[in-house]
């Protein structure tokens, strides 16, 4: 996983769409086996995220 540190206080990092979505059936994985509020909401943002990534994804590629 290759990331790289943007903005001025390195609180951001970019993520390929590949690797979030690793992450995040990783998280829900967690979620359901822990059976754990907080990662369900982690889980949800990030899936919310992917989606989008992806939407973005489709859109560029149609132009």
């Amino acid at each position: 996983m290759e990331t790289q540190v943007n903005g001025p206080d390195k609180n951001y990092i970019a993520i390929s769409e590949e690797d979030l979505g690793r992450v995040v059936k990783h998280l829900g994985r967690a979620a359901v086996r822990d059976n754990d509020r907080d990662l369900f909401l982690l889980y949800g943002s990030l899936y919310g995220r992917l989606e989008k990534m992806r939407e973005q994804s489709a859109i560029i590629g149609m132009a």
